[in-house]
């Protein structure tokens, strides 16, 4: 089940999305609500099913009266969807992700919290290094940093 929150903020609507995307999803309801500037919240996305992508993608495509749509928090399912389909963020642009990290020295895994305009310069820069939360020693990214980070553009890895 896919569960959502709508909060208003000064100056845009903020939607946290919460669960699966899987086949019985249905944001119909969601989008008709929806109206100007739009940040979707997307680090409690557990899974993204091939079966759930008919109504996402109909979801992002279906927004007639957002004027800006940004993804921020994408969880690692929902980035690893970005890189495998260029239409799953239909016309919004992606503020912020979280990037799985884990520590060789203690094999603590972390979630890191990567802000692209501010910790990539727009996509162009390489990933900022974190430390372990646990032992201090040096996080290193758990994916293929080139896979992973492929819906950044080029020079992004």
């Amino acid at each position: 089940m896919l569960a959502w929150r709508i909060s208003e903020r000064p100056g845009f609507t903020r939607v946290e999305l919460q669960g699966e995307i899987d086949d019985g999803v249905d944001l119909a309801a969601l989008a008709r609500r929806l109206a100007g500037p739009v940040r979707l919240h997307l680090g409690e996305v557990r899974q993204v099913s091939p079966l759930g992508l008919r109504g996402w993608l109909a979801f992002v495509r279906g927004l007639p009266r957002v004027t800006e749509l940004v993804f921020t928090h994408c969880s690692p399912p929902v980035v690893d969807m970005l890189g495998v389909l260029s239409t799953f963020r239909g016309a919004g642009r992606v503020r912020s992700f979280l990037a799985p990290h884990r520590c060789a020295a203690c094999g603590r895994e972390e979630d890191k919290l990567v802000d692209v305009a501010l910790d990539l310069g727009g996509g162009a820069g390489p990933l900022p290094r974190f430390a372990c939360a646990g032992c201090g020693q040096p996080l290193a990214l758990d994916a293929l940093p080139g896979r992973y980070l492929a819906f950044l553009g080029e020079g992004a890895a």
